[in-house]
C-alpha cells in the first residue's frame, strides 16, 4: 500500500474508531482496516475480565472457531501473552522479539497459537481497570516475515484506540448509573423530576407525571422546560442555572427550595444538583427537582425546625403560619397583639434561621420538612448523579 493509500486508511480507521462510540460495530470494521493495512493473518481486541471470568470481543478475524472455544475454556485469563504485554510499556505496541523466553514453552503457544500456523505478533493494552484488561493483537502466519515497518503505523493508531476504549467504557458505566437512577427515581412515591442544562425536563417519575397534570403553580412549556408562576418562576429558573454549573458539593447553593404559592395552595420545589452528568450520551441531567404541595389549611410539623434553631414557643408558631403562606396581619388578629409586636417576631426568627428575607424563611421552612430533609433521598440521588464526596 502507497503512502498516500496508507494515509487516507489512517483517517478512514480513526474515524471508525470514534463513530463506534454511538455504534459498536465500527469498532470491529476499524479492527478488520488495521489488520488489511499491516497486512496481518489474523487479529482481535478483546476484553478479559477476571473477577467475572467472562470475555468480551470488540473485533476478531482469521481465527480458527473451535479454537476460540478451546480459548474460552482453557486460557481466559491465564493468556501469558496478555500478560506479558501488561509489564511493557503501555505506550507502543510491541512484537514478538519482546516475548517472554518461556512464552515458546507456555501451553497457550504449543496448544492454542502454533496449530494454527501463526508465529509473528504484535499487540498492546489498550485499557486496564478494576480487573479487567482490554488488549489488541495481530499475528502473521509462521511462513511470512515478522512485523517491523508496520509498527510505525500501528503506533499513530494507538492513542485513538486507546482513547476509544476509555470512552466506550465510561459511557457504558454513564448508560448503567442513568439506568440505576431512573430505576430509584421510578419507585419513589414522591413526584422527582430531572432538568438539564437548558432546563429542559428529560425525566420525571410517575408522581412526577401526576403532580404535573393537576398543579396549577408549576408545569412545562411546550419545548419542556420547567416553569413556576409569577415571582418565584424567576428563582426557580435562576435555582436551576446554578444547579446545572455546580461541579461539587462544595459549590452548593445554600437556598435549594423554591415556594410558588397562590391563595389555594403552596408548592415547594427543592431543586438538587446532579455533579457528574455532563454528557450527550445519556439524558443529560443537571438537577433533580423534588416537588411537594402544601395546603395552606394544614399546620406542618416544625419541631424539628424549632429545636434546630432554638426557637421559642411564640416564633415557632409564627414560622407554622408563614409556612402556610399567611400574613403578618392575620398572625397578629389571631394573636390578639400588635403586627409591630409580630414583626419583631420576625426579625428574631429570619436571625436564628440564618436568612434576611421573608421568602428565604419560608424557603428554609419548607426544606427542612420536606420528605428530602433528612438527606436520605438526596444522597441516594446525588451518589447515582455522580457526586464525588458520596462515593
Amino acid at each position: 500500500m502507497d503512502r498516500f493509500m496508507l494515509e487516507k486508511r489512517f483517517i478512514e480507521i480513526v474515524e471508525r474508531c470514534y463513530a463506534s462510540l454511538e455504534d459498536p460495530c465500527c469498532l470491529e470494521e476499524a479492527h478488520d482496516l488495521i489488520g488489511q493495512s499491516i497486512g496481518a493473518d489474523a487479529g482481535d481486541i478483546v476484553t478479559e475480565a477476571s473477577f467475572s471470568n467472562s470475555i468480551e470481543t470488540h473485533g476478531s478475524f482469521g481465527f480458527d472457531p473451535d479454537f476460540l472455544k478451546n480459548y474460552d475454556s482453557e486460557f481466559l485469563g491465564k493468556n501469558p501473552w496478555a500478560e506479558n504485554l501488561a509489564l511493557l510499556s503501555r505506550n507502543r505496541f510491541h512484537t514478538d522479539a519482546e516475548d517472554s523466553p518461556d512464552f515458546a514453552r507456555s501451553a497457550y503457544f504449543n496448544e492454542w497459537v502454533r496449530p494454527q500456523g501463526f508465529h509473528h505478533s504484535v499487540g498492546a493494552i489498550l485499557n486496564e481497570d478494576a480487573g479487567q484488561v482490554t488488549w489488541v493483537g495481530y499475528v502473521r502466519n509462521a511462513g511470512r516475515t515478522p512485523f517491523e515497518a508496520e509498527i510505525a503505523f500501528l503506533g499513530r493508531l494507538l492513542p485513538h484506540l486507546r482513547r476509544t476504549v476509555s470512552l466506550s467504557n465510561r459511557i457504558s458505566c454513564l448508560h448503567g448509573e442513568w439506568a440505576s437512577l431512573s430505576a430509584v427515581l421510578s419507585a419513589l412515591k414522591l413526584p422527582v423530576l430531572v432538568v438539564d442544562g437548558a432546563q429542559k425536563v428529560v425525566f420525571l417519575n410517575e408522581a412526577a407525571e401526576r403532580f404535573l397534570r393537576r398543579s396549577r403553580q408549576v408545569g412545562t412549556t411546550r419545548s419542556g422546560v420547567l416553569t413556576a408562576t409569577g415571582a418565584a418562576g424567576e428563582r426557580l429558573r435562576v435555582a436551576l442555572d446554578r444547579a446545572a454549573r455546580i461541579l461539587d458539593r462544595a459549590d452548593m447553593p445554600p437556598d435549594r427550595t423554591i415556594l410558588v404559592e397562590d391563595d389555594r395552595e403552596a408548592v415547594a420545589a427543592t431543586v438538587i444538583p446532579l455533579c457528574g452528568w455532563q454528557t450527550a450520551t445519556v439524558p443529560a441531567g443537571r438537577a433533580a427537582v423534588v416537588l411537594c404541595r402544601f395546603d395552606p389549611e394544614t399546620m406542618p410539623d416544625l419541631s424539628a425546625f424549632a429545636a434546630r434553631h432554638g426557637l421559642t414557643e411564640t416564633e415557632t408558631e409564627l414560622a407554622r403560619h408563614i409556612a402556610c403562606g399567611k400574613g403578618v396581619a392575620d398572625f397578629a388578629q389571631q394573636k390578639g397583639i400588635a403586627a409591630s409586636t409580630v414583626r419583631w417576631h420576625l426579625k428574631n426568627l429570619e436571625a436564628k434561621a440564618g436568612v434576611s428575607r421573608v421568602e428565604q424563611l419560608v424557603a428554609a421552612i419548607h426544606a427542612s420538612i420536606l420528605p428530602v430533609a433528612n438527606g436520605a433521598t438526596e444522597a441516594v440521588i446525588h451518589r447515582l448523579g455522580g457526586d464525588p464526596s458520596l462515593s
